[in-house]
């Protein structure tokens, strides 16, 4: 640095132009800047220069961060719980690999890099099932970063059904009774039928009342569907009078909610879930043991998006209506029937002997198979054969040569391999089908399957 230049005023800068402006017209461009010291520089250097301070004002300030996040759902829009999305960069000087776990919702959030990359996104831990995946249908998302902070990239795929309960702890049941319990909010009284014969259409599937008496509250189920039968843990499994391998059921519907003795409200549809234990017999009074009595659980809500924020009564232990603690039974007596409910003899997916050459043929190219039924002709017992090429839902139907329903011998989700089912010969009454010609009709997955059976 020359002497005395660090006692010079910093400079400053005055536009001059090519020539003076004329009147109403604007003058000349502006051509060159003139320093307070004398010196000169030119409007494309000057350009130059604001364009270098842009540059540095831009990276002194945040980085541009990004978000990718997504939703994983079935086909149904159920979402897919616990599955791993993979994001991968696709730039090899910018190492990234990270993944995250759907939650409850289905959803899930990914933090990228800060600068601008490309990634390849995948989705592990589910197969697609049978048909793979609806969105994307590559299987995978290729992306690159630039202008947006979020992302959004949603996956849909076809969830392989659910497989098939352990055998004796779940399948088919209807249930009948009723009771009263004494909670906190009083006294209630409830009673009815559930999938009345193990026939789901029976009734719209039964007909179900509970009164609130301290609440002044009327309910009545109208559409019930069985969800599932099983066995309490912790006590023998099974109920006694009828004797059933099962102790409690747990269905599901719609219906009404009113008031009663002077209460206004008034809700012409609902939502509701129920839970009745079959524990013991007796199975409220005279039962000294407190975890022998029978139990019952309730709960009428009005969105069945948000069962818990929307609960009109509820029947629990604890009031919570996040979860299911059935209450001791106070009066009454609750039972639970397998009368006319379809009994696979080998539902649980273990092999009832080796396939023939049709069956290892159709299970081998992913169709169902379909066997002779035997005997035929039949005079009490008919034993149905078929074999799956995986687990999925089954509907085996018997019907009378003039294509009305006789029996609906299965209705269930079954595990891959053969399976015989044993037909009594009845119709869903319960009631023995008359002497003729009958058509076996079992369907998966859209394809249906036929058979002729003789009744004697």
């Amino acid at each position: 640095m020359k002497p005395g230049r660090q006692d010079r005023e910093p400079a400053t800068w005055t536009a001059t132009r090519a020539g003076p402006p004329r009147c109403g017209v604007p003058g000349p461009p502006l051509t060159r800047f003139v320093s307070s010291h004398g010196g000169r520089v030119s409007m494309k250097r000057l350009m130059k220069f604001g364009a270098v301070a842009a540059t540095m004002l831009f990276s002194a300030g945040a980085a541009h961060a990004w978000l990718l996040q997504g939703n994983v759902r079935c086909a149904d829009w159920s979402p897919v719980i616990g599955a791993t999305v993979r994001v991968v960069s696709t730039d090899p000087n910018m190492p990234f690999n990270v993944t995250a776990v759907t939650d409850s919702t289905g959803r899930y959030t990914i933090h990228l890099l800060e600068q601008p990359a490309c990634y390849h996104e995948t989705l592990e831990g589910v197969n697609g099932g049978n048909g793979g995946y609806l969105e994307p249908v590559a299987a995978y998302y290729d992306f690159c970063t630039k202008d947006a902070t979020t992302i959004e990239r949603n996956w849909a795929i076809i969830c392989p059904p659910p497989p098939p309960p352990p055998p004796g702890k779940e399948g088919k049941c209807w249930m009948t009774g009723g009771g009263q319990v004494q909670i906190r909010t009083g006294l209630h009284s409830y009673g009815g039928n559930v999938n009345p014969g193990c026939s789901p259409t029976a009734g719209e599937g039964g007909n179900w009342n509970h009164i609130a008496h301290d609440l002044n509250l009327h309910f009545q189920g109208r559409a019930i569907q069985v969800v599932r039968c099983g066995n309490v843990e912790g006590i023998p499994a099974g109920s006694t009078s009828p004797k059933t391998p099962y102790n409690f059921i747990e269905f599901t519907g719609t219906g009404r909610l009113v008031g009663i003795n002077g209460n206004k409200a008034s809700y012409p549809k609902v939502y509701f879930f129920g839970r009745v234990e079959d524990r013991a017999e007796p199975g409220s009074k005279g039962q000294r043991a407190v975890d022998a009595k029978d139990r019952y659980f309730l709960q009428v809500y009005s969105n069945p998006a948000n069962p818990a924020g929307s609960t009109l009564l509820l029947v629990d232990q604890d009031g919570n209506p996040n979860t299911v603690d059935p209450v001791a039974v106070l009066n009454g007596n609750l039972q639970i029937h397998v009368t006319g409910c379809a009994k696979p003899r080998n539902a649980s997916g273990s092999q009832s002997g080796d396939l023939d050459l049709s069956a290892s043929s159709n299970v081998a190219e992913g169709r169902a198979w379909l066997g002779a039924v035997t005997p035929n002709p039949v005079a009490t017992h008919a034993i149905f054969n078929f074999a799956l090429p995986r687990a999925t839902g089954v509907t085996l139907h018997v019907y009378d040569i003039g294509g009305r329903l006789a029996s609906d011998v299965a209705d269930d989700v079954m595990s891959a391999g053969s399976h015989s089912v044993d037909w009594d010969l009845r119709d869903d009454a319960g009631i023995k089908v008359s002497p003729g010609i009958y058509f076996v009709r079992l369907t998966v997955e859209g394809q249906t399957l036929s058979r002729t059976i003789s009744v004697r």
